[in-house]
């Protein structure tokens, strides 16, 4: 298999964003170069070379999931995280419309009412009540 074959091979199997693959076969494709000239400066011919270094780089199988694998671990603990906090706002979101829709609730069937009257020789307003440290009635 040639090198071109190869990168090839490569490019058709590997996962992730183009720009990512592309950073990869560019340097897979600069590795190759330099094992040829190396195969070349030992006195292999041209095909010979291309071919060794093929096989010096490994197999296009286990490149390609060696990158599955590497490719895969930060994006799913990225994922995990993305996922950690879509559901928290979620979550917020939801608790907050409902304390909203309660509060409303609240106001509307408790109506202010004065449990116990005040009887002060001081006028006051009608309908007042009395502070919680004032007594009720004081004494005349």
């Amino acid at each position: 298999m040639t090198p071109e074959e190869y990168l090839c091979e490569l490019a058709s199997g590997l996962p992730g964003p183009r720009s990512a693959r592309r950073r990869l076969l560019a340097e897979l494709r600069d590795h190759l170069d330099d094992l040829v000239a190396a195969e070349l400066a030992a006195g292999a011919g041209r095909a010979e070379a291309g071919e060794r270094a093929v096989e010096r780089l490994g197999g296009a199988a286990a490149v390609t999931a060696a990158w599955a694998a590497q490719y895969a671990r930060p994006h799913a603990r990225q994922r995990a995280r993305m996922l950690a906090l879509v559901l928290a706002v979620a979550l917020a979101s939801v608790l907050a419309v409902a304390q909203h829709a309660q509060g409303g609730r609240d106001r509307k069937q408790q109506p202010t009412v004065c449990a116990t009257p005040v009887a002060s020789p001081a006028p006051r307003a009608a309908g007042a009540c009395a502070s919680p440290g004032e007594p009720a009635s004081r004494p005349s």
